[in-house]
């Protein structure tokens, strides 16, 4: 008992780091934050992207449709509204070849990244995440996480079973999918705390290569690859109080655990992205000051993997709220991290925070007004050329 209590203590304190850490990137920088008035112009120089964003379900929106929005950047920003209504509670989205694939609930939308034109719509079960295999193919994650199904989108429609996890693992769940070259690799947890990492051929069935990941919360962040070292970083959650949570780090070469290179952070553990075109990842971090806090940090990577703290910019920017789902555009070049303000307390505004890979700088961000509601879930086009 005396040794919880200890452990409790320690994480609280280690939580109220925020009270003596930089507030904002121009307490660093000694530069104000840019483009924090809504009524400025949106601009982000020699960039051209499209973004799929969707609409946050708030008090306001529980019992109407929310918006999907085709968000076009350049030197101006368009944004075409899609003839979907959301409905559903949850919204998983990707992108690749060229298209948008968005769940809505039990709904499938395959939209064109270009036009925002919807060119099929597919009944299927609740997914909890995917991949795409291919332009008419997805491996999705039930979501009562007990087996993987193949959903085509060719001619067929077909939902095949593919793998139960009973059959493969002693956790409850899948937590996360994720496809690097010609490998599937699956995180199964459960509240208990027993995570495990598998590898799975690219048609989904299993190879002999699994792995016990100690020390790693339920639920999973999405897995982080560092292709030159052939690191895998998966990012655990924490459990307040008594745990911070833990980020895993998995040599995929031999498929063993490497020490040296997992870590816990100073607050909560959050997500992380990382650019390995430009060598550098951004880690999220959390704390509970004033209110559930996140807090945006660079690091640089290291020939092996390692993350180093960038101390010229060690923290781009922070919000008062917790966020950890983010996208990279296709080159690993540019970050978005939405931000919706439920709590009241918002002293950056809600919309879309964009963030320079290559230096660190918060650059404009785009507003709730500019994009005509609150943003939920954001993902940039992709069509699966190298980055």
């Amino acid at each position: 008992m005396r040794c919880l209590l200890l452990m409790i203590i320690f994480n609280s304190l280690l939580a109220c780091r925020s009270l003596t850490a930089p507030s904002s990137a121009s307490e660093i920088s000694g530069e104000q934050p840019p483009n924090r008035d809504e009524e400025s112009s949106f601009v982000l120089p020699g960039m051209e992207e499209n973004l799929l964003v969707t609409e946050i379900k708030d008090f306001s929106s529980v019992q109407k449709p929310r918006s999907v929005a085709l968000v076009r950047l350049s030197e101006d920003v368009e944004i075409t509204k899609l003839a979907i209504g959301l409905l559903g509670n949850r919204q998983l989205a990707k992108s690749e070849f060229g298209f948008f694939y968005l769940f809505d609930d039990q709904k499938l939308y395959v939209i064109e990244g270009s036009s925002g034109l919807i060119v099929k719509t597919l009944d299927c079960p609740l997914i909890k995440d995917f991949i795409i295999l291919d332009a008419n193919t997805i491996l999705a994650a039930k979501f009562d996480s007990l087996e993987l199904v193949r959903i085509s989108l060719a001619k067929t429609n077909a939902i095949e079973p593919i793998l139960s996890i009973k059959d493969i693992s002693h956790s409850s769940q899948i937590e996360t999918i994720s496809k690097f070259a010609d490998r599937i690799y699956l995180t199964t947890g459960d509240p208990k705390g027993v995570s495990e990492l598998w590898e799975l051929n690219s048609d989904g069935t299993k190879t002999e290569r699994s792995l016990t990941l100690p020390k790693l919360n339920s639920p999973h962040f999405t897995p982080a690859l560092h292709r030159s070292s052939q690191t895998l970083y998966i990012p655990g959650s924490p459990k307040r109080p008594i745990s911070i949570g833990f980020t895993a780090a998995v040599n995929l070469k031999d498929f063993t655990l490497n020490e040296h290179l997992a870590f816990s952070p100073a607050t909560f553990n959050g997500s992380l992205a990382i650019s390995n075109q430009l060598g550098t990842a951004i880690h999220l971090e959390h704390t509970s000051t004033p209110v559930s806090s996140t807090h945006a940090a660079l690091r640089t990577l290291g020939t092996q993997g390692e993350l180093i703290d960038f101390k010229e910019k060690a923290t781009i920017f922070d919000l008062f709220e917790e966020r950890n789902d983010f996208d990279l555009n296709q080159k690993e070049t540019l970050y978005v991290l939405p931000n919706a303000c439920l709590v009241g307390f918002c002293t950056v505004g809600k919309g879309l925070n964009f963030v320079d890979m290559k230096s660190g700088a918060y650059l404009p961000k785009l507003f709730a007004s500019k994009l005509g509601f609150t943003p939920h879930l954001v993902r940039f086009l992709k069509n699966n050329e190298k980055p």
